[in-house]
């Protein structure tokens, strides 16, 4: 997939992070938590000129109270609310 928005799109590589097998702590750096949203991403994007492109593939877990998806890290032991980010 990098290789793809590089190549394709004439993304420069320095403004791609990719992350390979992410795990809960990958996700809670980039994206932050749901007490501290300032993650990675928060400092990196400028609003109304920066543009985020966020490719998963991996496994994902809907809620079934409130039909909201979440990401499922790669190190975990089933989806619950502690180990699921939404």
């Amino acid at each position: 997939m990098k290789n793809f928005l590089i190549k394709t799109f004439g993304f420069r590589e320095g403004n791609i992070l990719f992350y390979e097998n992410g795990t809960q702590a990958v996700f809670n750096t980039l994206f932050g938590t749901e007490k501290e949203h300032r993650g990675r991403l928060f400092d990196l994007v400028k609003p109304g000129k920066s543009d985020v492109f966020i490719y998963y593939s991996g496994h994902g877990a809907p809620d079934p109270e409130s039909d909201q998806g979440y990401f499922v890290p790669i190190v975990t032991q089933g989806a619950s609310s502690s180990t699921v980010i939404p």
